[in-house]
């Protein structure tokens, strides 16, 4: 997830019943919304990565 502009993100432990498991609960103080980006899999390669890709293409 990206945050745009300046802002302070808080991650704190599991608190409440609410929170599933293995979950994060994070304070954003500065009410900035938070922008998902796509997420890729761990055994994808780097060139499908649009922001890794730029050094892949160099020689």
């Amino acid at each position: 997830m990206e945050v745009p502009g300046l802002c302070k993100i808080k991650v704190v432990p599991k608190a409440t019943p609410s929170i599933k498991s293995g979950k994060l609960a994070m304070e954003i103080p500065c009410s900035q919304k938070l922008i998902q980006t796509q997420r890729y899999s761990i055994g994808k390669s780097l060139i499908e990565n649009p922001y890794l890709s730029k050094w892949n293409d160099e020689p």
